[in-house]
């Protein structure tokens, strides 16, 4: 009543009437409908993948597991089995296959030497001797195909997986050629080369080759990593050059490529095309003999008729010249050589 009797006072101060002032109660929910409705806060994005670790963390069974998560364990999975084959892979890689068997490579630190025609000669002087030798060619060019296939007692056929087969050229020498490899397989080749530091050697001894036969590798121009391999396997190294004054000059860079890739101490040189009426040819030879001592095996001298059996594609079974008996010579000088080893290896 005192809100009453306020009111009315209310409505005489300014001339109203209060016994036309009526007082209403709304209900209490039609006063809370008045105010707005407060907008719903946003459901946050990263729930829905908590779920389904904690989903994860309560269920360890593989086959129970949410799509994501199984999918995340297969990786997982598949990753350690990954890690453990390239964890074999590489134990492998240092388990060097060693040869049982004498190795002669053949080097030389520039193009044009005659060093492949020497590898082809040294190959059939010796295995006309009675020594069994395996011819290996480690130059794409498949040169020492072109001396020597013509003369085999088998096809050659055509392969694309490098030093795959063993080709017959007699009965106690035989040739691997390079094969005929695409530029996708040439990449893949310098790939594994780098990469594998073992795989001529376990190429090699893929072949199978017997422990009283010499091989003979035909060792690509200049330092690569096929000819590095090839030096660290040889047990006798071999490096050609000419007797004039690119030959000379390219020696101390021949030295180089040896250092640190050699198992042998002390390699040796072999001087090609040392030509009797030319003065500066042979004052090569005599520096070099000089220089080097018995690190020179010898010199050879020029030889037309094997430039012309070269030419007409005779092969070098047709040259019965000098050169082709120095190279004789010093071919039985390299066997005497490495005959302890092939002896020991036949025992073996």
């Amino acid at each position: 009543m005192v809100r009453s009797l306020d009111i009315a006072n209310l409505f005489r101060s300014f001339g109203g009437d209060p016994q036309r002032y009526q007082e209403f109660e709304a209900p209490e929910a039609q006063l809370h409908e008045t105010v707005p409705p407060a907008a719903p806060l946003p459901q946050l994005a990263p729930r829905a993948p908590v779920i389904a670790i904690a989903e994860l963390a309560t269920q360890p069974e593989p086959g129970e597991l949410p799509p994501l998560s199984r999918e995340l364990a297969q990786l997982h999975s598949s990753r350690q089995a990954s890690q453990a084959v390239a964890a074999l892979d590489q134990a492998l890689h240092r388990t060097l296959p060693a040869l049982t068997g004498p190795v002669l490579a053949l080097t030389s630190a520039r193009g044009g030497t005659g060093k492949t025609v020497i590898a082809a000669g040294l190959a059939q002087a010796l295995s006309r001797s009675g020594q069994p030798v395996l011819l290996v060619e480690l130059d794409s060019q498949n040169v020492l195909s072109s001396l020597l296939l013509q003369e085999a007692s088998s096809t050659t056929g055509s392969t694309r997986a490098p030093l795959s087969v063993r080709l017959a050229v007699d009965d106690r020498l035989q040739l691997v050629p390079f094969g005929t490899p695409d530029d996708l397989d040439l990449q893949a080749l310098e790939q594994a080369l780098t990469t594998d530091g073992q795989w001529l050697s376990r190429r090699l001894q893929a072949l199978e080759v017997p422990a009283d036969t010499l091989v003979i590798l035909d060792c690509p121009t200049g330092s690569t990593p096929l000819s590095r391999q090839a030096l660290a396997l040889a047990t006798r190294v071999l490096g050609v050059t000419t007797a004039d004054a690119t030959g000379y000059a390219s020696l101390p860079r021949l030295e180089r490529q040896w250092q640190g890739c050699t198992a042998q101490a002390n390699p040796l040189h072999l001087l090609n095309r040392v030509d009797p009426d030319r003065p500066l040819s042979q004052d090569i030879a005599a520096i070099v003999a000089q220089a080097w001592g018995e690190r020179l095996l010898g010199v050879l001298p020029e030889s037309p008729e094997l430039e012309q059996a070269l030419a007409l594609g005779q092969g070098l079974a047709s040259v019965q010249d000098a050169w082709a008996r120095r190279l004789g010579e010093l071919g039985q000088v390299l066997l005497d050589e490495l005959r302890p080893t092939v002896r020991h290896a036949a025992r073996s």
